[in-house]
């Protein structure tokens, strides 16, 4: 059986607001691409006005697709939402300290939502 491709386009900007409840995403643009369990996204990422940044993640299903296509879908999203309230006096320091408490959020939520599910993923994320 040969696997087709499918590419699912997306049009956002996320650019949290810390104003807004903290899973608010005001904008966002992304593409995503899906071929059996793995899935990948690429995002622009407004974290606060003037600082922009693109993320690339390649989801890596094991066990089936769907942890793949959730961290696909949330990972972004929590990046966006935790760098509005890491600690770190520069960027740099906030962008590691957000995609830490994201991949940990991540990893909670899915838990939660999918208890049952054997499905794993590894997450292989840049952030330019």
């Amino acid at each position: 059986v040969r696997e087709q491709e499918a590419r699912v386009p997306c049009s956002c900007i996320m650019k949290v607001d810390p104003a807004l409840p903290p899973r608010r995403i005001v904008k966002a643009k992304s593409s995503y691409s899906v071929k059996g369990e793995d899935t990948s996204r690429s995002c622009t990422i407004e974290l606060e006005p003037g600082a922009v940044v693109h993320f690339f993640g390649v989801f890596d299903g094991h066990g089936g697709p769907r942890a793949a296509r959730y961290c696909c879908e949330h990972l972004p999203m929590l990046i966006a939402k935790h760098y509005a309230t890491a600690p770190g006096a520069s960027r740099a320091g906030r962008i590691r300290a957000a995609c830490n408490s994201a991949f940990l959020e991540t990893d909670e939520l899915f838990r939660i939502a999918s208890p049952t599910c054997g499905d794993g993923t590894t997450a292989t994320c840049v952030i330019v």
